[in-house]
């Protein structure tokens, strides 16, 4: 399934580093803060809210171990609409997106 399962790399840099590839950005910046929990069965998930010109917009993220386990999980029932496999979702194309809207009722 297009979107379900991707590659996804990240790592640790200074704030040297980051100053200096700030200085290297295009378009706009995403601001957000990320709050990492595990919901009642032990899944760990990640929801970053954001703000400036994305305020208004959550985004939940699950990374699960196999497909297998993410064919099994059922979405809570407080996500407003489940963008997998919408790929016109995605972080890359955000900085040029400016818009409202809510995928969680928080």
């Amino acid at each position: 399934m297009k979107g379900f399962v991707r590659e996804e790399h990240e790592w640790l840099i200074s704030k040297e580093e980051y100053d200096k590839l700030l200085t290297k950005k295009e378009g706009n910046t995403i601001n957000k803060t990320r709050y990492r929990f595990k919901d009642e069965k032990g899944i760990e998930m990640e929801i970053d809210i954001f703000s400036g010109d994305l305020k208004g917009l959550a985004y939940l993220e699950i990374e699960f171990v196999d497909t297998e386990s993410a064919n099994k999980y059922l979405t809570p029932n407080w996500v407003v609409k489940d963008v997998t496999t919408d790929l016109s979702i995605k972080m890359v194309i955000l900085p040029d997106m400016v818009f409202q809207i809510v995928f969680l009722n928080i």
